[in-house]
């Protein structure tokens, strides 16, 4: 493609007449098609490399911008707080739970395993089982 754009480019005819004065047409004149050749590609690989630099340059732009790291970071530290705060929970209503059980069974011990025999003491015994079994 470079080489066609120059290939054009040279041996286009110019309309004007040739004015030695022209400083473009002294130019073109003075140098010969390999020169003008190279200069052209010259001239493109300085574009090329303007726009290799121009890429890297938003690369390195785009890999300094760590701010969806940063969210993303946070975000997971408000999660893992929540989980812990979770586990927390579940720990301590766990360990609530299995007192419950223990007082319940030993409710049900001391009432059907004949250690209650006043009728009141019986009667709150039964209070307190049914208050811990609806827990």
């Amino acid at each position: 493609m470079l080489a066609e754009a120059s290939d054009r480019f040279l041996t286009m005819s110019d309309p004007r007449p040739y004015d030695s004065s022209d400083p473009i047409v002294g130019f073109k004149k003075g140098l010969g098609d390999k020169t003008m050749r190279q200069l052209f590609e010259l001239q493109d690989l300085d574009l090329e490399i303007d726009r290799c630099q121009a890429e890297r340059a938003s690369v390195d732009e785009r890999l300094r911008d760590d701010s969806a790291i940063v969210g993303a970071r946070a975000a997971l530290a408000e999660r893992e707080e929540s989980v812990q705060q979770a586990r927390r929970q579940h720990a301590s209503r766990s360990l609530e739970l299995d007192e419950l059980r223990d007082r319940g069974q030993s409710l049900e011990v001391r009432m059907y395993g004949g250690s209650i025999r006043n009728p009141r003491a019986m009667e709150a015994a039964d209070g307190e089982l049914k208050m811990v079994k609806e827990r």
